[in-house]
């Protein structure tokens, strides 16, 4: 959640050094795309940990 703020702070300021008039997010929209964002990267992440505890051969 953090680095989604951050990242979203970062794209403000710069929007604004170049005078660009995008959309503008609510604040819903950011907890909406933070948290999806957050549960799509979780779920292969922990598949991959399950993988590493039982040992399954890695494939490149």
């Amino acid at each position: 959640m953090i680095l989604c703020l951050i990242i979203e702070i970062r794209r403000k300021k710069v929007l604004r050094k170049v005078d660009c008039k995008l959309e503008r997010r609510s604040i819903l929209a950011f907890i909406f795309y933070a948290l999806f964002y957050a549960f799509a990267l979780a779920l292969p992440c922990l598949i991959v940990y399950a993988k590493e505890l039982v040992n399954v051969k890695k494939e490149w």
